[in-house]
């Protein structure tokens, strides 16, 4: 049977299918990450974990090309939080007013050693 199986040629990503692929996977690694903290639903509006994914979001270093320059950074942190508790429109306003508070504030950045801890916890090999 698996002879006649038809062969898929590899798939390669250029332009804006790149960049969807690398957003899709960013936001998947980081829901993932975020997924393994402890008693995660008592944090559903939190302010401090809207915090965190700011300096997450922040802290994303992209290769420099023409197809990955640009990145929004409160969608991402939007869309981590929307597909982790399944907000409602109401809710996502709320936060969404908490990343501009947090951005306006320039809360979402931190010194460089408190930085590297966070990135260190989530992003641990």
């Amino acid at each position: 049977m698996e002879a006649n199986r038809p062969r898929i040629p590899k798939i390669k990503l250029t332009t804006s299918l790149k960049k969807h692929f690398n957003y899709a996977s960013l936001l998947e690694d980081i829901v993932n990450e975020v997924k393994k903290i402890p008693l995660l639903d008592e944090l559903r509006m939190s302010k401090d974990l809207t915090q965190l994914l700011c300096i997450i979001a922040e802290d994303i270093k992209f290769p420099k090309s023409k197809d990955n320059k640009v990145i929004d950074k409160k969608t991402l942190v939007l869309e981590v939080l929307s597909t982790i508790y399944q907000l409602t429109a109401a809710e996502q306003a709320v936060i969404s007013s908490d990343i501009e508070f947090i951005v306006a504030n320039d809360l979402h950045i931190v010194k460089k050693s408190i930085c590297g801890r966070f990135s260190s916890f989530f992003f641990a090999a």
